[in-house]
């Protein structure tokens, strides 16, 4: 083969190489360049061909070396490379001197290494997350042996990288454990992965805690499983609170079922209550209708009593008669007024008491209360006296019965308790405004007791 079509074969197998390829003299002149260096740089054969290597730009420790030979000879160092558009990429450049008719040549190659610094950026990135993290991680191979090991497995396991490396997993999983290290590689050699799975490990020191694991496949580059990766969280005091929940939940239930019982038999209580309630008011209004009834046929009668009584006091009577029949009026009046109030009592009950408002003139009314009562006040030796507040109208409006009634039986009982001395009626003006005053009835006596209304 001649020496053309052999130097043609040679530059058809360089431009078939990925790697750049440059040839340069000793004076740094760019003599050739292969397509990986075109392709790569931007600049065309032509222009490289015009171009001295330090115009690149791309190697600065060449522009140190001067081009010495020796120090050129056997270059294998990591370099930041520019393009013809600005651009840069991290190469791996290695030179090596070559001869050809006793002229040296120097052969620079240059591979783009790039993407393998970003992998292993990455990887180093990664590898500080997993060592940073403060889950267990871990990695085992195919037979159980754990082989890598970050701090967060070590704070969660009490094992130094150095103590548990090399070790199988086992020495993690307690007995009392229900699931084992041989079942969960089987799961992983069908490249199944166990999420989130809650079970329980054991300590350097011996205790026992939860935890809840991740276990996945892992695959080399050709897709075969290698191994599995473990991330594992310590879940122990979760389940305590877990537990402590469910405690105050039982506890709360069982509150719930005694309040729900205790208000089953208070609405119970309640229904009793409600009936005995509605038999005692239908008792109660029976006997307020029957002391109504009852009233009205005894005052009848009473009221004929009386009448015979005072027509007796038009007959020619002696001392001893007038006498008894002081007594029987007396009586049948006093029976009179015990029947009214139980009369009004059965009417109040039964809601049928009603005031009635008529006029009247208060000094009369006090006038016949006062001279009712001082007969029998006289026979006792008290004083019977009043007073009337002379700013008070004479005439009012009102139920000038059951004024009677109330003022005759106050007095009566004042007259009752008193031996001696007297008993004063006073009737004052408390207040006034257009439509309605306000009394005071007051009976003070010399026995036992002061009576305000």
């Amino acid at each position: 083969m001649k020496i053309e079509e052999k130097l043609k074969l040679y530059t058809n197998i360089i431009d078939t190489l990925r790697d750049i390829i440059f040839i340069i003299d000793y004076l740094g002149n760019i003599i050739f360049a292969n397509k990986a260096a075109i392709n790569t740089y931007g600049y065309s054969y032509e222009e490289f061909l015009n171009m001295s290597i330090l115009q690149l730009k791309n190697v600065e420790e060449f522009s140190k070396l001067k081009f010495n030979e020796e120090k050129l000879n056997n270059i294998d160092i990591e370099s930041l490379q520019y393009k013809k558009d600005g651009s840069t990429f991290v190469a791996e450049v290695k030179s090596s001197i070559v001869e050809d008719f006793h002229t040296k040549y120097i052969l620079i190659s240059i591979r783009d290494i790039t993407t393998r610094k970003l992998k292993g950026e990455e990887n180093r990135n990664l590898a500080y997350i997993v060592e940073s993290s403060d889950d267990a991680i871990l990695a085992k191979d195919m037979n159980g042996i754990i082989c890598s090991w970050n701090n967060g497995a070590e704070k969660v396991y009490g094992y130094k990288k150095e103590e548990i490396i090399g070790k199988h997993i086992s020495s993690i999983i307690p007995k009392e454990s229900n699931d084992s290290a041989e079942m969960i590689l089987s799961k992983i050699k069908n490249g199944e992965k166990i999420d989130h799975y809650e079970t329980i490990r054991r300590k350097k020191s011996g205790e026992i805690i939860n935890i809840s694991v991740t276990i996945s496949p892992i695959y080399n580059e050709k897709g075969n499983i290698i191994g599995a990766s473990t991330i594992g969280r310590d879940i122990t005091e979760t389940k305590l609170k877990e537990r402590e929940i469910a405690e105050k939940y039982e506890e709360l239930s069982a509150v719930y079922e005694e309040l729900t019982a205790t208000e089953e038999e208070l609405r119970t209580n309640y229904e009793e209550l409600e009936e005995a309630k509605e038999v005692a008011d239908k008792a109660n209004m029976a006997k307020s209708q029957f002391l109504a009834n009852m009233s009205h046929e005894i005052r009848t009668p009473m009221n004929g009593i009386l009448g015979v009584a005072q027509l007796l006091e038009f007959t020619k009577l002696n001392e001893q008669q007038i006498e008894y029949l002081d007594i029987l009026k007396t009586s049948s009046n006093h029976l009179l007024d015990i029947i009214n109030n139980i009369l009004d009592i059965s009417k109040i009950e039964s809601g049928k008491f009603q005031l009635n408002f008529d006029k009247f003139d208060i000094r009369d009314v006090v006038d016949m209360i006062t001279k009712e009562v001082s007969v029998i006040a006289h026979k006792k030796g008290i004083e019977i006296m009043y007073y009337l507040d002379p700013f008070i109208k004479q005439e009012l409006v009102g139920d000038v019965m059951r004024l009677n009634q109330i003022l005759i039986n106050l007095m009566n009982n004042a007259i009752k308790f008193t031996n001696y001395g007297h008993v004063y009626l006073k009737v004052k003006k408390i207040s006034e405004d257009v439509n309605k005053i306000k009394l005071e009835f007051s009976i003070e006596d010399t026995g036992l007791s002061l009576i305000h209304i």
